[in-house]
């Protein structure tokens, strides 16, 4: 199973679906500290993180919203692609069309998709082999490991997709943003961006990039938020680029901690600004926000 795993990315790479932006990091990208293929990495809780419950909220209304349009989205960071994976069956599920890409240091088999994080699979899966690291990093698993599970376990943590449309599209295996600048197809496309700091080593977000990836409806959500947003130095550059900078309050007690970048004039965009100038949460390019109100502003989700 784990050579079918790694096929499953030369074959990606063949029907180019997986492009790499440095020919040399062939076949299996950059060197990565958090790779999870097979005999390179592990899987951790850092690379098996599911969707986060407020881009969930966002990129299920934009969906419905859609009215039958191709949502473009991306995540930078997919890790072993868990999330990009519910987003996909999100898509599939309100049977809507969407284009989902990535940016990584480390491919995923776009046909082989795990359902489960490494603590998940600590807590369900009996039997299977699992290292204590730390307090903060957890365990970490091999993918190998979970790739031979008995059948009827390995169905239950495994989508196998051998004949439904693979969950990524298109996935661009790189140091972000650096080596992605001379990708003219990437820039100003994206209605949706799901971003995961873990990725990036700055203290700091690389914010006039992160914004060039957004066409005129596009909004980055970003969790966890980053230590330092210097939005007083970002003024002029969220002004340029008809944008608000939305900061979760981390100051609740079981509230996720994000972040959101919105185009103004976006129709969701308009909708979340309408709403929080009404609680008195947005002050110039800087609002203030919680998944209490973003589900509020955007419905239940099912």
């Amino acid at each position: 199973m784990e050579s079918e795993y790694l096929e499953g990315i030369d074959q990606a790479e063949k029907n180019g679906q997986i492009q790499f932006l440095d020919p040399k990091s062939k076949p299996y990208g950059p060197s990565d500290f958090h790779t999870h293929l097979p005999e390179k990495g592990q899987l951790l809780e850092s690379n098996t993180r599911p969707l986060e419950r407020g881009a969930q909220i966002i990129f299920e209304e934009m969906l419905r919203l859609s009215d039958g349009e191709t949502i473009h989205a991306n995540e930078v960071g997919p890790g072993a692609g868990n999330a990009i994976l519910q987003m996909r069956k999100l898509a599939e599920f309100e049977n809507a069309n969407v284009e989902l890409n990535a940016f990584s240091l480390t491919p995923i088999n776009p046909y082989i998709g795990l359902k489960k994080s490494v603590p998940q699979l600590c807590s369900e899966t009996k039997g299977l082999v699992r290292k204590f690291i730390s307090e903060e990093e957890g365990y970490e698993v091999e993918l190998n490991d979970v790739l031979e599970l008995e059948q009827k376990i390995r169905d239950k943590v495994l989508e196998v997709r051998t004949t439904q449309r693979p969950f990524v599209d298109h996935q661009y295996i790189g140091d972000f943003p650096q080596d992605f600048k001379k990708e003219s197809e990437i820039w100003g496309k994206y209605d949706f961006a799901y971003m995961n700091r873990s990725i990036f080593n700055s203290e700091t977000p690389p914010i006039e990039e992160t914004l060039k990836l957004l066409n005129e409806n596009g909004i980055v959500f970003i969790a966890p938020k980053w230590k330092e947003w210097r939005v007083e130095e970002w003024k002029s550059i969220l002004a340029d680029e008809n944008c608000t900078i939305c900061l979760s309050e981390n100051n609740a007690e079981g509230l996720e901690d994000f972040a959101l970048i919105v185009k103004n004039g976006s129709k969701l965009g308009q909708k979340m600004l309408r709403e929080l100038n009404k609680l008195g949460r947005v002050n110039g390019v800087e609002a203030s926000i919680n998944l209490e109100i973003l589900e509020k502003i955007c419905g239940e989700t099912k």
